[in-house]
């Protein structure tokens, strides 16, 4: 591979100057002893509104360590195994009754608050009752609301919820499947005193095994430190042991450039994000560097979340399907992968993530079938030989690490193919979609020059932030006045919901199991409201008759052979009318340093995903060892 030499050596002289020493600054920026600090890249780069905690209100970034420590949930995900784990609930939920309208819920005895309180039903009886109370006013609430109809008490230990119409897949909708849930149970002890709306509660209570003890008020790094009773926290209580690591810092580095210097430099244990180019300067400058897998292509495909460009379907002419398949056919595929990723990415034309659980049971499944799928004007989207082409750019840019790989192979590796690139295609479906080029070559609509931005993160999600660009380069390129408005997080995360937006690089389809119903129904009618308004579902107001009629086959059954091939067909009514262009799986090169902390998950001891952003990162934390 290419070695980016002038990073190399830059890297090389600021290791020099600061000494290369493990031990040489033994403080962490936030006072705490670096050998007894786990320090975390944060993914969501710097919070805008550090001492804003509280989960229930709008704008409240999670991300910086409350929902991977503090904060915990009902039902947890094994990501190893595929399936849900009892954690804050002792066991699955109960049906009450053959139409899953009404389920017993046990909850886990002995785990406490951080203040020391008994976690308990009251707790969660309460939380429903005030998320129900507050549904016009909180998006969490009126999401409840869709969902959960009462609930009642039993004793300190037990309750039944009753919801809106059959959900079988309740430990779903109220529990972790992917990265975390909605629902975040509140301490009545202290709420009941306290606004929901607006109390930024600065100092949170949780049940996890860390408490948030500083920030920094620019928002650029969390401190978090042991509970002293930690094994009265729910990792603690669930596996019988406590995290040995007694502070937890996430910081933002901003640049990609100084966060691979803090790795090379040891100042940091875990990078969740960065590129194929960083990658080559770790791998070249600090040998405790190591990603989930050994050799290339080193990152980690299966990241349940798949990423692309997401329009906003209320503004014209976006609210056209031919616009937006246009879109898809104006770009070269193999050209984005290559500007983003340098091609290390598994392609994906389906609005699931191609994980290698997913590919198999969907993108391979249906490959024949996307290949087949046919306009009425007979012309045939798919391009089925995206891999193989992808595979030739590679070699001829010197990546052997891929020669001589079969087809099959490579669509192992790169995925089942993506749309064509067709310009004179895409040009005939913007001219019959009322579009037309002015005296510049800019595509214009009624009489207007299409302008827009795509709005992309800034210095984190490294993936989505680059594809962003690379995409506008082609759009533009094609004639559409494009930008990119690079945002912070506390902006980027919350635009979507209101329909602030025009185009947005963003991953709204995500799923870990074979029955999408509850990584789509918020995709409904249902959900929809127009923007300026908040929606609790589906970002893209997109609305779809025919999906409507799917989802509402699937949501009274369980989960089984009918729900899968009903998932199926959602998926070809969504890329037939372009719900939205996904583009790549989520690639994520998360490097972990083990020169202070070691028996990180990784693809030779798979105990756990490298999800550091999960809910789930609580128990990972759980498993690592100090180096000395």
């Amino acid at each position: 591979m290419k070695k980016i030499l002038s990073i190399i050596v830059i890297a090389v002289m600021m290791m020099t100057m600061a000494g290369f020493s493990a031990f040489a600054d033994e403080q962490t920026v936030a006072g705490t002893p670096r050998s007894e600090t786990l320090v975390v890249e944060s993914l969501v780069g710097v919070v805008g509104n550090p001492g804003q905690h509280n989960p229930w209100m709008s704008g409240t970034v999670l991300d910086a360590g409350l929902h991977q420590l503090s904060y915990s949930h009902l039902w947890e995900m094994d990501t190893i195994q595929g399936v849900q784990i009892p954690d804050l609930a002792a066991e699955m939920p109960i049906a009450l009754n053959d139409d899953y309208s009404s389920f017993k819920v046990v909850l886990t005895e002995g785990i406490k608050w951080s203040d020391g309180e008994d976690f308990d039903a009251e707790d969660v009886v309460f939380t429903i009752n005030k998320l129900l109370e507050l549904k016009d006013t909180l998006s969490n609430g009126a999401q409840l609301a869709s969902i959960v109809e009462s609930c009642e008490y039993v004793d300190k230990y037990e309750l039944i919820i009753n919801t809106v119409g059959s959900h079988p897949r309740i430990s779903e909708e109220l529990g972790v499947t992917v990265w975390g849930n909605f629902f975040y149970i509140m301490p009545e002890h202290y709420w009941k005193d306290h606004d929901v709306a607006t109390d930024l509660w600065e100092s949170p209570i949780g049940t996890g095994p860390y408490t948030l003890s500083a920030y920094d008020p620019n928002g650029y790094w969390f401190l978090f430190e042991l509970r002293e009773d930690a094994e009265f926290s729910d990792v603690g209580v669930l596996t019988g042991k406590v995290p040995q690591a007694k502070y937890v810092l996430f910081t933002a580095y901003g640049t990609e450039e100084k966060k691979t210097m803090a790795m090379l430099n040891n100042e940091v244990d875990i990078l969740c994000d960065i590129s194929p180019e960083a990658w080559e300067v770790l791998l070249a400058g600090n040998p405790n560097v190591a990603c989930w897998l050994p050799d290339y292509p080193y990152g980690c495909f299966d990241d349940p979340c798949e990423r692309g460009m997401q329009f906003n379907c209320d503004i014209e002419p976006f609210n056209q399907k031919e616009v937006r398949w246009a879109m898809a056919l104006s770009l070269d595929m193999v050209q984005v992968s290559m500007d983003t990723f340098s091609g290390q990415m598994r392609v994906s034309p389906l609005c699931m993530p191609p994980t290698t659980f997913m590919s198999e049971a969907f993108h391979k499944e249906m490959r024949q079938q996307l290949i087949d799928y046919t306009w009425e004007d007979g012309y045939q989207p798919f391009d089925k030989d995206y891999a193989v082409k992808l595979y030739e750019v590679l070699i001829s840019e010197g990546y052997d690490a891929v020669e001589g790989m079969t087809e099959d192979e490579l669509i192992d590796l790169f995925g089942v193919g993506w749309w064509k690139y067709d310009t004179e295609k895409a040009e005939e479906l913007l001219t019959g979609a009322g579009c037309e080029r002015d005296a510049e070559g800019f595509w214009t609509y009624n009489g207007e020059r299409i302008t827009f931005e795509i709005v992309s993160p800034a210095g984190f999600e490294t993936q989505s932030e680059r594809l962003a660009y690379a995409v506008q380069s082609q759009w533009r390129e094609f004639g559409f006045d494009v930008t990119v408005q690079a945002s912070e997080a506390s902006y980027f995360h919350n635009c979507g919901a209101p329909g602030n937006y025009t185009c947005g690089s963003y991953w709204p389809s995500c799923g870990v199991v074979k029955d999408l119903y509850t990584q789509l129904r918020g995709w409904h009618t249902d959900y929809y409201t127009p923007s300026g308004e908040v929606t609790t579902g589906c970002h893209a107001r997109f609305q779809s008759e025919k999906l409507d009629a799917v989802l509402d086959q699937m949501a009274p059954l369980a989960s089984g052979d009918e729900t899968y091939e009903l998932s199926k067909e959602a998926l070809m009514i969504m890329a037939d009318e372009a719900a939205w262009l996904p583009m790549f799986g989520t690639s994520k090169l998360v490097p972990t340093n083990s020169t202070y902390w070691t028996n990180y998950p990784d693809s030779e001891n798979p105990y756990n995903g490298p999800w550091w952003w999960w809910s789930c990162f609580k128990l990972i934390v759980n498993e690592f060892q100090p180096a000395a």
